[in-house]
């Protein structure tokens, strides 16, 4: 296999994953609680991060790593439980649409605070890029403000605090690929710079913040658990460390000119598959000008062009 095909199993792993999210809250009903499944969720991802990333026996934890890892958990948690509620009152293939579309804007948010000094760069057609990924988002908001049973505007804020939290999550992990070897490359403090080999506590930094932050919040609502959020959450996490394995395989396998084209590859085959699901299992309508228009912003948005 090479790597573009670990890039779309990624996806295909992702949107199983969303669609395990929406089964459970649509099954549970106004009674589904987003603690429960986060819990197992993060959990199962956790466990599975242990294995996946099993250098870290070896290698002792560095503390900008695991901070890093752990702000973006935090954030992830915050995701989930803005997906849940706009997943109450909106689309589902659009609501993981505007999440996904978030993967070509941290490029151009760290171009524009560190220029191309630390090897980041912006053109023009990056830039058409994300001006036809916004107008792609607002035809399919308009269209969806004309279904009589959705809530648009409650729905478009969620969806708009998804697409906004994810970007900060992925420019995060994106940059801290500027801290590599960053004490020799550009004489940072020898505490903030990390080597490739130290950076495989990311991942179960992320997983464990993200666990023990939703660990706190159920203790504090005294949650309950439903077997269902149980069953999907634990379903949804291992298919999502699947999806994180993957994606992992891909960078570590791609060419070079292969790597800028994986993580588009990745949202567009995640866009289209969570609309297909949507449509054939809920019947929601497919926005083919919305989906089509996203997806060559987002291909023209990757840095290939």
């Amino acid at each position: 296999m090479n790597a573009l095909t670990f890039a779309l199993l990624s996806g295909l792993c992702a949107s199983i994953s969303n669609f395990f999210f929406h089964k459970s809250s649509s099954d549970t009903g106004p009674k589904f609680n987003i603690n429960t499944y986060v819990v197992f969720y993060y959990l199962v991802s956790f466990l599975l991060s242990l294995v996946i990333c099993h250098q870290i026996w070896k290698v002792p934890p560095k503390a900008i790593v695991v901070v890093l890892g752990s702000i973006v958990g935090i954030f992830n948690v915050l995701l989930m439980v803005l997906i849940s509620r706009a997943l109450r009152c909106g689309p589902a293939g659009l609501t993981f649409t505007f999440q996904n579309v978030s993967s070509i804007f941290p490029g151009a948010i760290l171009f524009a605070i560190f220029g191309s000094d630390f090897g980041f760069s912006f053109s023009y057609l990056q830039l058409i890029g994300i001006v036809m990924v916004l107008i792609g988002l607002c035809i399919g908001t308009k269209n969806d403000a004309e279904n009589p049973l959705s809530s648009p505007r409650k729905w478009l804020k969620y969806a708009l605090g998804c697409f906004c939290v994810q970007i900060i999550a992925l420019t995060i992990m994106q940059a801290r690929s500027i801290l590599f070897d960053s004490d020799t490359l550009y004489n940072f403090p020898s505490a903030l710079s990390i080597t490739k080999v130290e950076d495989v506590w990311f991942m179960p930094a992320q997983f464990a913040s993200s666990l023990v932050f939703q660990l706190v919040i159920c203790a504090l609502h005294k949650t309950k658990p439903h077997p269902s959020e149980m069953i999907y959450g634990s379903m949804a996490g291992v298919t999502n460390a699947a999806s994180t394995f993957c994606i992992l395989l891909a960078t570590q396998w791609a060419f070079p000119a292969e790597k800028v084209i994986l993580f588009p590859c990745f949202a567009v085959s995640t866009i289209v598959l969570c609309n297909m699901w949507a449509n054939w299992i809920y019947k929601e309508k497919f926005n083919l000008l919305a989906n089509t228009t996203c997806g060559i912003g987002i291909v023209l948005g990757s840095p290939l062009f």
